[in-house]
């Protein structure tokens, strides 16, 4: 079997007003994901954070995390917003960072599954790059200076790694898309306007499809059959969207229920934008057993996303 999670935990409501703390945040994220931690794993984190209160004293929310599942589990963090690289008043003088003398945000993955190679080769021994095995991510977003400090201008990236599932060799996505302040047209896609959050999403959208193609092209040079390939996260846009429609053209979208009836994912503003998406040509990833909305009542005390979790059982052919 193989689980796969997508959880947007930038909520973090009881830090807002009080430094952030890495370790409790992680516990808590641990309690209410409700998995096997045995069983292979995939999970998508948005908006993971990595502070450092001493030069060498990194907290990783992503590791921490990690930890909390077991040893065999790994976090593999991708920098989105960093106040090395992105110093801005607005973005980092705020209540969690206080104290704090570097702190960036960002994705990331979090598996028990070892990684794969990828459909390229890697540089022979003593040369730079040798058995380097890792997740990659690259910028989707249009180019930002990050000058306001906030979503508006916030650049965007997704992570992409090659692992070994128990159906065989795949590739797992993980990204956030652009939201603006008062983004409207999340909630109803037909307010779209000229230089607004969903044209900046199409934009997004259209990165991913070409880091796919990518994917494809390198797969079909080396005469490999193309992987199963997962896609998850908080896309800031409901199935209707332009967006979400666009992605259809490369993926399939798998449909959640949820015990309620409801599938809004946004706790607060009640709508659906967190999805799992999957592109398999070759039908390799076994059979969807579930995807459903996680609602426990625990997971609105941590943060204001709700779980996201797909299932796949059988076994590879």
């Amino acid at each position: 079997m193989l689980q796969v999670v997508t959880l947007n935990i930038g909520g973090n409501r009881h830090f807002r007003n009080t430094p952030l703390n890495p370790p409790l945040l992680a516990r808590e994220i641990h309690e209410i994901i409700p998995i096997d931690p045995t069983k292979p794993t995939l999970i998508a984190l948005q908006e993971a954070s990595q502070v450092w209160y001493q030069p060498d004293q990194l907290l990783d929310t992503g590791s921490l995390l990690a930890l909390e599942f077991g040893f065999e589990y790994k976090s593999y963090y991708g920098t989105v917003i960093d106040s090395e690289t992105h110093p801005h008043r607005r973005a980092w003088n705020r209540d969690p960072f206080a104290g704090a003398v570097r702190a960036s945000e960002g994705n990331a993955i979090i598996t028990n599954l070892p990684l794969a190679e990828w459909p390229w080769p890697l540089p022979p021994e003593k040369h730079p790059g040798y058995a380097n095995l890792r997740v990659l991510s690259t910028t989707i977003s249009r180019a930002t200076l990050y000058s306001t400090g906030d979503r508006n201008t916030q650049p965007r990236g997704v992570q992409v790694a090659s692992v070994e599932t128990p159906f065989g060799p795949a590739f797992f996505m993980a990204t956030h898309l652009t939201t603006f302040i008062g983004d409207t047209e999340r909630a109803d896609p037909s307010l779209e306007h000229a230089n607004g959050p969903s044209q900046s999403r199409q934009h997004e959208v259209e990165q991913i499809i070409r880091v796919v193609n990518e994917l494809r092209a390198a797969e079909a040079e080396v005469g490999a059959e193309p992987r199963p390939i997962l896609l998850a996260g908080d896309f800031n846009a409901q199935p209707p969207s332009k967006e979400i429609q666009r992605l259809l053209d490369v993926f399939e979208f798998l449909p959640p229920t949820s015990k309620s009836g409801s599938l809004a994912t946004h706790i607060k503003q009640g709508v659906q934008i967190d999805h799992i998406l999957l592109s398999d040509p070759l039908k390799k990833l076994g059979t969807l057993k579930e995807c459903f909305i996680y609602e426990d009542t625990r997971v609105n005390a941590v943060t204001d996303h709700r779980l996201v979790i797909v299932t796949f059982e059988g076994s590879a052919e």
